[in-house]
C-alpha cells in the first residue's frame, strides 16, 4: 500500500509492505507504532525526503499519533506545547540535540569515517 501525505503533493509518499488486515486493524486500534517497532512491517520512503526521516515520521507516528491521539496539525502543536510547558529545559536540550545531529548528518554523511569516529565518540562520552 503507498500512501501520499496530501492529493497535491506526490513528491513526498510512503510504501508499507504488510498484510492489508494487519494495516487496518493497527489503525483502527491506534497500534500502528507496533507495526514499525516490531519490524512487523516494511517501510520505504519514495520521493524527496529529508534524512532522518524515518525517526521523525516513527516519533510522530508512535508518540504524537497513537498515544497522544494528536491527529490534526493543531493537535500536534497542542501535544508539543504540552511537553515544552511541562520539560521546557530538557525540551530545548532535545531540540538542539537533534538538530546538531541532523546538521553534522548532512554535513558529513552518515557512512563516512567522521561519522563513525563521531559516533564512537558520542558513545564513549555517553
Amino acid at each position: 500500500m503507498t500512501v501520499a501525505f496530501s492529493e497535491a503533493e506526490t513528491e513526498r509518499r510512503l510504501r508499507f509492505e504488510v498484510p492489508r488486515q494487519s494495516l487496518l486493524t493497527a489503525v483502527r486500534y491506534n497500534v500502528f507504532d507496533d507495526l514499525l517497532i516490531g519490524n512487523f512491517m516494511k517501510t520505504t520512503f519514495l520521493g524527496k525526503w529529508e534524512p532522518p526521516s524515518l525517526g521523525e515520521f516513527t516519533f510522530l507516528t508512535a508518540k504524537v499519533a497513537d498515544n497522544g491521539m494528536a491527529r490534526s496539525a493543531a493537535e500536534v502543536a497542542r501535544y508539543m506545547q504540552t511537553y515544552r510547558d511541562r520539560f521546557p529545559i530538557d525540551f530545548v536540550l532535545h531540540r538542539f540535540g537533534s538538530r546538531t545531529e541532523r546538521l553534522f548528518r548532512n554535513f558529513v554523511g552518515s557512512g563516512g569515517p567522521a561519522f563513525k569516529a563521531a559516533k564512537k565518540m558520542y558513545s564513549i562520552l555517553r
